[in-house]
């Protein structure tokens, strides 16, 4: 799985040739150059690989490494990768969104729920009215939301992705809602129905995909969304100071 994620120079490298023997290889395929290859492997490997392939390929191989090392490595390149990859005027039109939007709706099903419960949890704290959609029915539920042109819908799905989260992108288009997606590519069916999408990878090496690098970029825009408004923030966030110390709840 490696090989789909590779840039032509690391390919290159790995297989002892020219980055121009990279390029005549793709064109000779039918390509017409090396990222179009990419972007079609790039493509295969997440309509077909699940955690059981990923955790398969493991068990067959011996490692020289350890698998915490394993591990933390393709967590490190994977945020590499999301950092690398971010367009400054995508974030800043992301942040911009969510600044915008009077009720921001987060939707996510399965292992994704967990970023829609921190991102949750951030604007919250910033006093952003939010409404979360997760598990499975979340078109359903959708229906008896009350959705008002200019709102947000973000939504999270990775690798192969679940059909209610795009098709609930469509299903709000019309209401007038603006729709940002949180995903591993930005060709892929939740890609292609949003207004704007933000790309994390998701690649795992061992068992499960790791969503460190998705996690890291709700981060960036909370933080990114805090630091707008800097004052106000800060104002949030001294109200939930004072809330929180009427409660012994924490250790002394």
């Amino acid at each position: 799985y490696r090989l789909a994620f590779l840039s032509g120079p690391e390919l290159a490298r790995d297989c002892g040739v020219s980055v121009s023997a990279i390029t005549r290889f793709a064109q000779k395929l039918g390509y017409g150059g090396f990222p179009e290859l990419k972007k079609a492997l790039e493509g295969q490997y997440r309509k077909t690989t699940t955690p059981y392939e990923m955790f398969q390929s493991f068990a067959e191989k011996r490692h020289r490494k350890p698998v915490a090392e394993l591990s933390l490595d393709q967590d490190l390149e994977n945020l590499s990768r999301m950092r690398s990859g971010l367009e400054p005027g995508a974030l800043q039109a992301a942040v911009a969104l969510l600044a915008r939007a009077p009720r921001v709706h987060l939707a996510a099903i399965g292992s994704a729920e967990i970023l829609v419960d921190k991102l949750s949890a951030l604007l919250h704290a910033l006093e952003k009215p939010v409404n979360s959609l997760k598990s499975c029915g979340i078109t359903r539920v959708a229906e008896a939301t009350d959705f008002v042109p200019g709102e947000l819908l973000v939504g999270f799905s990775f690798q192969r992705v679940l059909k209610e989260v795009p098709e609930l992108f469509r299903q709000v288009k019309p209401l007038g809602v603006k729709t940002l997606a949180v995903t591993d590519s930005p060709v892929n069916p939740l890609a292609l129905e949003a207004d704007l999408t933000l790309v994390a990878p998701v690649i795992g090496t061992t068992f499960g995909l790791s969503l460190v690098a998705p996690l890291a970029l709700v981060n960036v825009l909370a933080n990114s969304l805090a630091a707008l408004h800097p004052k106000k923030s800060l104002k949030a966030l001294e109200k939930a100071k004072q809330a929180w110390e009427k409660y012994p709840i924490f250790c002394e």
